[in-house]
């Protein structure tokens, strides 16, 4: 399994050395890079529109992500709450600049650079690509092309960097209830032919939408619809290609990989009937700086789907998902899952276990961990903290970053926990109350183990749940291929104890996420 760690919040887009450094010395080595640090989804709902700093800009410098904000209407002048709050405070600065100059994508490559080249230097690895998102409230359809084109550069520095997998939501905005899915369709088989010449892996995404300002479940919401969508696409991209390689000679199509593919099929299976007059047109790629970072030698993916799924655990908590059901819908389709902490209220990216109320998380972590182990997951977990990492004081945020990886190392060992079971030959527990209970229930036929032992005397020769129960002196004469388990909530002082002993292969156990509880608790020995 794959740990990728977003830098948003952690490293400024300008200046990423710092950042990055703090990054790799916490030992985040792999890097899921979110676009929308240098294009914003505000940045993208502004697109177009004359803007004015908000904050002080050198006089002839460029205003870049996060500097600007919508210039004041002119064909109201009696606002005049509305024009001081727009005021350009800087009388330096250019009331014409246009936040379009930085969400092109041969601005958002040329900002990049500085980035990839601290990431190389640093030996940080960038794995997980993400395109910038529209705000679910826009009505902005005609950004459509624009993303696309974004998209498409996207694919392409990849290919250049070696990234495999690229995040890309639905297009929602400024689409006709009913044509979500032709108009989707269009889109993602027109990104596939440049996705299997560079060899990335597309992602698509749960998303909300919004409805007079609240959160309700949007498009590929639903476990079993974004399940259809992942296999119809998977299979129309088959055949596309098998059309190709039976049609066409063996040759360096570079040129083309960009061009729209034709969609002349009508699909029964289609979930929605309609057509969009906009979205289904292509975009055009002026791109030139997008199109250096192109490498001609790369060859068509033909060794596993194009399409694929990431479950962004934020998005199902605004919309009250069930991320089991959701997982297990999607099975071995699933290949990415964004971890981040987030208000039932507001949409936010806050480190796992950090938004919590009463002393319970707000975010269902044990229906997403009991999904991913029915599924065998084993791809790619994205932590995304960056609300939280942003909150922090620069001087601090260094300290956080060792409790953010030892976060996403927890949510790996939960997830993999029944594979740690199946490592040894035989196992023992160390532990004779309610955890070791939980375990006889959940594992105790499958992984049985050979006895449990525990530190008080008086419950030596008892049994517990049908297991013996031994002194920690019994743990001398097990073989080398046994792994001894800790099933007690004081795991440090009992690991101190067993390694004293000279005990080998301890491993901890937790009944916090499993399968089934029992509703009583025995009384403490």
């Amino acid at each position: 399994m794959n740990i990728f760690y977003s830098p948003t919040g952690i490293v400024d887009s300008r200046h990423p050395a710092q950042g990055l450094t703090d990054m790799s010395h916490a030992g985040l080595k792999h890097i899921a890079l979110d676009l929308a640090m240098y294009c914003s989804g505000h940045d993208l709902k502004n697109y177009g529109k004359p803007m004015q700093p908000c904050r002080p800009v050198p006089h002839g410098n460029t205003p870049q992500c996060g500097d600007c904000r919508p210039e004041a209407s002119k064909e109201a002048p009696d606002n005049d709450t509305a024009a001081k709050k727009t005021a350009n405070p800087n009388p330096y600065s250019d009331a014409s600049d246009r936040v379009s100059s930085i969400c092109t994508p041969d601005a958002m490559l040329k900002n990049l650079q500085p980035l990839l080249e601290q990431c190389r230097s640093q030996g940080l690895s960038v794995q997980f690509l993400r395109v910038p998102r529209l705000p679910w409230d826009s009505k902005r359809g005609d950004l459509n092309p624009l993303l696309e084109e974004i998209a498409h550069s996207a694919i392409r520095l990849c290919g250049k960097i070696g990234c495999r997998y690229l995040a890309v939501s639905p297009l929602f905005a400024g689409i006709q209830k009913g044509t979500e899915w032709q108009v989707n369709r269009a889109y993602y088989l027109r990104l596939a032919k440049a996705a299997r010449k560079y060899r990335v892996t597309l992602l698509l995404e749960n998303q909300c939408r919004s409805h007079n300002g609240h959160l309700l479940r949007g498009i590929c919401s639903d476990g079993a619809e974004a399940a259809a969508w992942i296999d119809m696409l998977n299979a129309e991209t088959a055949r596309q290609g098998n059309l190709l390689h039976a049609e066409i000679p063996a040759q360096d199509h570079s040129s083309h990989a960009e061009a729209p593919a034709q969609d002349h099929s009508s699909h029964a299976e289609a979930p929605a009937q309609g057509h969009s007059s906009h979205a289904e047109a292509p975009a055009q790629d002026h791109s030139s700086c997008a199109e250096a970072l192109a490498q001609d030698h790369s060859q068509p993916r033909s060794d596993s789907p194009v399409f694929a799924f990431c479950l962004d655990t934020g998005t199902s908590t605004l919309c009250g998902q069930d991320m089991q059901e959701f997982a297990v819908s999607l099975g071995r389709r699933l290949k990415g899952v964004i971890l981040r902490d987030c208000g039932r209220g507001q949409e936010c990216s806050l480190l796992p276990f950090t938004a919590a109320y009463q002393r319970q998380p707000r975010t269902d972590w044990l229906g997403l961990i009991r999904g991913l182990r029915a599924v065998d997951f084993d791809d790619n977990l994205i932590l995304d903290f960056a609300d939280t990492a942003a909150a922090f004081s620069p001087l601090l945020r260094p300290q956080l970053l060792p409790l953010a990886r030892s976060a996403a190392d927890y949510f790996k060992w939960q997830i993999e926990l029944e594979s740690l079971l199946k490592k040894y030959d035989s196992i023992v527990l160390f532990g004779a109350g309610n955890m070791c209970r939980n375990y006889m229930k959940c594992y105790g036929e499958q992984y049985p183990p050979l006895f449990t032992c525990d530190n008080n005397p008086s419950i030596w020769g008892r049994t517990i749940s049908g297991l013996e129960i031994k002194p920690p002196e019994a743990l001398k004469d097990l073989p080398g291929s046994c792994g001894i388990f800790i099933c007690n909530i004081y795991y440090r002082e009992i690991e101190k104890q067993l390694l004293e002993m000279g005990i080998k292969n301890i491993e901890f156990f937790n009944d916090e996420y499993m399968p089934s509880f029992h509703f009583d608790r025995i009384e403490t020995y």
